[in-house]
């Protein structure tokens, strides 16, 4: 089993639950699941809190979707358009 140092885990786990939940919400194909069954776990040894824990997913997850929103009410028909031709090229692989 993995063991991470509980200090490192206490510094930075909010802020890496917070990169990881942004870049998934932002399209980066990594999986946020396995991170937040991580802190999930670390909050029931005492590592980490909750309370911030939880604002700094839900803040990740509301900034990735707020690029994408006002990404479409800049650029919507165009932003489509784009994704549109990605995806058959995409669907070839």
């Amino acid at each position: 089993m993995v063991e991470f140092p509980s200090s490192a885990v206490a510094m930075w786990g909010g802020a890496f639950v917070f990169f990881n939940v942004l870049l998934t919400r932002l399209s980066v194909p990594i999986p946020a699941v396995p991170v937040l069954l991580f802190a999930g776990s670390a909050i029931a040894a005492g590592t980490l809190s909750f309370w911030p824990l939880l604002c700094a997913a839900v803040l990740g997850a509301l900034m990735g979707d707020g690029v994408w929103f006002t990404a479409s009410r800049l650029y919507g028909r165009k932003l489509i358009g784009v994704l549109g031709q990605m995806l058959p090229a995409v669907a070839a692989m």
